[in-house]
């Protein structure tokens, strides 16, 4: 086949400027001769993807196939005008797509969304930097398409979708999924709007639409006594304990203790960088429990910096990183071994931040610690120092010798 010929040049599709640049900039037409005639398009490319516009849309429905270089060229001067006017690029050729063009649909945007989170997930763990998304956050978007959550919702192009849409589409997890809690429907729903969002970042869309509301029954968690805790805690083996005292005396999320390196922390200062939600650092001090498992069981000398700072010595994995499963066991088996029952989350963090505020720990204060993502937390917190949050640790008490502790190693 003759290579095509480019009827009108352009400079390069991506590049940055006024939007007046942008629409003169947008797009080319493309002639490709054939034996039967040549065959005239649109060829444009948004965020590296290569979109050809062959038909144009007609008055009363439907569309006709562009048969002319002049044909082609008012399409590609319309685009340009569209996006002119305000329009986003996807926006400005969706006409000439059509609506039910895999283009324009929902499910494109949202594997677009998907594999973006991977590429995120992807980044840092390297030992200087963390992860910028977590593998377990990677996988939630993974799994509602995969469990049919989104259903209704692939088959519909990104510009129909309304906050009505939004609303009917929530109706109906609740109908076909009657398992589903209204916390994890609520969590299914702002995942979504999360994806909306990302496409209106990043000009896709024009603006995300609201999402509806789900009401979450208010859930109280059920929280040990600081001795109870100590109890469960004491029930795990010493060398699988290190990630549950961080999480249980030091407030951390699962996540945070699970991808922590030995790189980020500061054995003279025993202070610990963390990354949390939103890329937002802080640098805790190490409960003394903590510290003193750390330094038991790390050598920072010998020790690659991208090593887990908590590790498993039992994970089923070269990484030696915790699971959820893994630590779910484990914490399980601890809760048993004293009579307690408590979720695992609910009786380590929460629990760190219930005890904290019953010793009358201002709030500021302890959701700084926490890493918690209110806007006035985030402004006092970037005004404390690590002295200042010392005391929002649990007051020093006589530890018990390391000799006299639980080590018993049981098997698995």
């Amino acid at each position: 086949m003759t290579a095509p010929v480019l009827t009108t040049t352009s400079a390069n599709p991506n590049a940055y400027g006024s939007r007046w640049e942008m629409a003169r900039d947008f797009g080319r037409v493309v002639t490709e001769p054939r034996t039967r005639g040549p065959l005239h398009y649109v060829e444009c490319y948004i965020d590296g993807r290569r979109y050809r516009l062959r038909r144009v849309p007609v008055m009363g429905g439907g569309t006709l196939t562009i048969r002319s270089i002049g044909t082609a060229e008012e399409v590609l001067q319309s685009v340009r005008a569209d996006i002119r006017n305000g329009k986003t690029k996807l926006q400005a050729i969706a006409p000439y797509l059509g609506a039910g063009s895999v283009e324009m649909l929902f499910e494109t945007h949202w594997d677009r969304f998907v594999e973006s989170k991977k590429r995120q997930g992807q980044r840092g763990g390297d030992g200087k930097h963390q992860r910028q998304l977590s593998s377990q956050r990677v996988q939630e978007f993974e799994s509602h398409k995969r469990r049919g959550h989104l259903q209704p919702l692939l088959s519909v192009p990104i510009y129909s979708i309304s906050a009505g849409v939004l609303e009917d589409w929530r109706d109906w997890l609740f109908d076909t999924f009657p398992q589903l809690a209204p916390k994890t429907v609520d969590n299914v729903v702002k995942d979504v709007g999360t994806c909306l969002r990302w496409l209106a970042r990043r000009q896709d869309l024009p603006a995300a639409p609201p999402l509806p509301v789900t009401h979450v029954p208010e859930h109280q968690p059920k929280i040990p006594t600081p001795a109870v805790l100590e109890r469960i805690l004491e029930a795990i083996p010493w060398e699988l304990r290190g990630s549950f005292l961080a999480r249980g005396f030091m407030g951390l999320r699962p996540s945070e203790a699970w991808r922590a390196n030995v790189g980020d922390y500061d054995f003279e200062a025993d202070t610990l960088s963390v990354l949390g939600k939103g890329g937002r650092l802080r640098v805790l001090p190490a409960d003394e429990l903590v510290a003193e498992w750390i330094h038991e069981h790390v050598d920072p000398e010998t020790t690659f910096g991208a090593s887990p700072l908590f590790p498993n010595p039992r994970a089923e994995d070269d990484t030696g990183r915790w699971s959820r499963a893994a630590s779910r066991r484990v914490w399980r088996r601890a809760c048993t071994e004293v009579g307690a029952s408590f979720q695992e989350n609910e009786g380590l963090r929460h629990a760190f931040g219930t005890h904290a505020v019953n010793r009358k720990v201002p709030l500021d204060r302890t959701g700084a610690f926490m890493g918690h993502s209110a806007s006035v937390t985030t402004k006092r917190y970037a005004k404390l120092s690590t002295v200042g949050l010392v005391d929002v640790l649990r007051p020093k008490i006589a530890h018990q010798s390391p000799t006299t502790r639980n080590r018993v190693e049981t098997d698995e």
